[in-house]
């Protein structure tokens, strides 16, 4: 139980799997967590929102992640234009 083998492990293992452009979306997906299944709470500017007004993308660095306000039409863009609790993204995880 050598902790440096053991990270050279997994930095190799890192290193196939997940930076290898041949992985698909789906596979890189099931090494995360759903954001369906960790997202208690979302509000926007004190509006309800929810999995649904995120985008999921990869990273190589940090791995699953995901875009809020990635809407297709962006005259629908939300945009924050004041600092403060009520102006902001609220995300319980």
């Amino acid at each position: 139980s050598n902790p440096f083998f053991i990270m050279l492990y997994l930095k190799s293992f890192y290193g196939i799997y997940f930076k290898n452009p041949k992985i698909s979306d789906n596979i890189r997906k099931k090494f995360g967590m759903d954001l369906d299944k960790i997202l208690i709470s979302c509000v926007f500017k004190m509006m309800p929102c929810n999995a649904n007004n995120f985008t999921w993308y990869y990273d190589v660095v940090y791995g699953n992640c995901w875009k809020f306000n990635t809407l297709e039409n962006q005259s629908d863009e939300q945009i924050i234009t004041q600092p403060g609790v009520f102006h902001s993204l609220q995300l319980g995880i």
